[in-house]
């Protein structure tokens, strides 16, 4: 943040100065000029022509030193992103229970969090995640869906309360077996530039061609390598740039497949789709939920209307939480949230 605030204040400096600065160079090359004819100094017009070009050059001069303070607003904006990546505490991935007991519900007993102290972001949120089932949360803007789906991957270790994958407490397990545990499809694709190969693949070095095969087919992707000669080979750039928005979040759908993972989020998956990919994307995510316990956050109720089990959040806490049908009864957010739908 602080090093995108630097360059978006130097990039207005520079703009402002390429604008203002030659304007004030000229007006008073014009205006001296003037005070030397009128003053009899300067009688041929040859010499005022001169003397503004000389002006002209000025200003070529001032623009140029005039970039230096905003190149540095930006390096010193630049190198503190950098400096703040190498000061980052490493995680300790393998301290703790390294194997963890198969199966159980996903629980949050009164947990508390907030990114800055004295600010809490959900506070007290108890909830359960029944084991093979789809839960989904929903909640307005800021309520604190996201933050709970972070804590639940332990992305942020300081919070108060507990979370437990069946009667296992996270926080005596090591970080690497409890996130071997979960599978995550947001809704920007995370994927790198290198072939589709490598991105469904990402973390599994020794995967089987026919493991990839077979999650290739279930996440719908044949088309997407049939319509590129190089195939599973095909180089998709930089964040994916050379694919589409629903084709690559069928590549991320089928590297969570790859994983196999216990339990399944997906925060927003089909969002800001057409209708014709997003049901491309919604075939792949139904095939992917199947079989294991899955957390689904949306803003359509056409994305968590199948669920078992719904937890309504507000203002950073579990406002509700039961199947749809008991919550179109009772919950008022609820069914005005079902009733946009329709």
């Amino acid at each position: 943040y602080e090093a995108d605030k630097y360059n978006a204040m130097a990039m207005t400096l520079v703009q402002l100065g390429q604008v203002i600065l030659p304007f004030i160079l000229h007006m008073a090359a014009f205006l001296f000029g003037a005070m030397l004819i009128s003053g009899g100094k300067v009688t041929s017009t040859t010499a005022l022509v001169a003397f503004y070009s000389y002006g002209n050059n000025l200003v070529l001069v001032f623009q140029f030193f005039a970039q230096f303070p905003a190149i540095f607003a930006i390096t010193r904006g630049g190198s503190k992103k950098v400096v703040a990546i190498f000061e980052e505490k490493e995680e300790a991935l393998d301290q703790g229970q390294t194997i963890m007991p198969a199966g159980g519900a996903l629980r949050m007993d009164g947990v508390t969090f907030g990114y800055k102290p004295g600010q809490p972001v959900v506070r007290d949120v108890s909830m359960i995640i029944p084991e093979g089932k789809v839960t989904a949360i929903i909640g307005e803007n800021g309520s604190g869906k996201t933050t709970v789906l972070r804590l639940l991957d332990r992305l942020y270790p300081d919070f108060e309360g507990r979370i437990c994958l069946g009667e296992t407490d996270s926080t005596g397990v090591a970080l690497r077996a409890w996130r071997e545990k979960f599978g995550i499809v947001s809704q920007n694709a995370s994927l790198f530039e290198g072939t589709i190969r490598d991105n469904i693949t990402y973390g599994m070095k020794d995967a089987a061609d026919e493991e990839v095969q077979a999650v290739i087919a279930l996440s719908g992707l044949e088309d997407v390598i049939a319509a590129h000669e190089e195939g599973l080979g095909f180089n998709i750039g930089p964040n994916g740039e050379k694919l589409s928005g629903g084709e690559a979040q069928r590549v991320a759908i089928a590297r969570a497949m790859m994983k196999n993972p216990d339990v399944l989020i997906l925060d927003e998956a089909t969002a800001n789709l057409d209708p014709m990919t997003e049901r491309k994307v919604r075939e792949s995510v139904e095939a992917l939920k199947r079989g294991r316990t899955a957390i689904v956050v949306a803003h359509s109720y056409s994305a968590v209307a199948g669920a078992d089990n719904v937890i309504v959040m507000k203002n950073g806490s579990v406002e509700d939480q039961g199947t749809p049908e008991e919550l179109l009864g009772r919950n008022e957010f609820f069914r005005l949230f079902a009733s946009a739908a329709r």
